[in-house]
């Protein structure tokens, strides 16, 4: 879904190729739509979602009210530069430490805030794990559900990155 789409999925020539670091960008956003019942970037089109994303260096609007740690670790996730988002490693410790914490002070609806963004971030583990050399990520891709949907990925891509090269052939970069 491209409103779960990071920067450098949107413009792989400027921002280098996607690792999982883009999964994680993802996380996030199914984190928002879990929490605020709304999809990120609701009523956008595609073009408009790019250009906030690269243009602006935007993210996606976290709920109000959520505990600090949590939306500070939300946050994270939605790093421009990818390198400094947290790995899938990264996410799971800091929820079970939230988790645990929030157990200990008896803060119950807070730690089940918390569990319920976990399978999400077991799931991103998982992959990462599964993915840790070059040949088992290339069995994980071809064991993917989404492979189906990649050539409208990158033809998708290939737009975008047109469109930058436009976008920047028009600004006289």
């Amino acid at each position: 879904c491209y409103m779960s789409m990071s920067p450098e999925l949107w413009d792989p020539d400027g921002l280098g190729q996607a690792t999982g670091k883009a999964d994680v960008w993802a996380w996030g956003c199914v984190v928002v739509e879990m929490l605020s019942g709304n999809r990120p970037w609701k009523g956008k089109q595609d073009m408009q979602i790019m250009f906030k994303v690269i243009s602006e260096k935007a993210s996606p609007t976290l709920p109000d009210g959520l505990p600090q740690p949590f939306d500070a670790l939300i946050r994270r996730c939605f790093a421009f530069d990818a390198a400094t988002r947290p790995s899938a490693r990264e996410l799971a410790a800091a929820l079970q430490l939230m988790v645990d914490e929030a157990e200990m002070e008896r803060r119950g609806e807070e730690a089940e805030a918390y569990i319920a963004a976990m399978p999400a971030a077991a799931a991103l583990l998982a992959i990462e794990r599964r993915a840790r050399t070059a040949a088992e990520a290339e069995v994980l891709e071809k064991d993917m559900t989404v492979a189906a949907g990649r050539e409208e990925v990158r033809e998708l891509t290939e737009k975008n990155q047109q469109y930058m090269r436009d976008v920047k052939r028009m600004k006289g970069f």
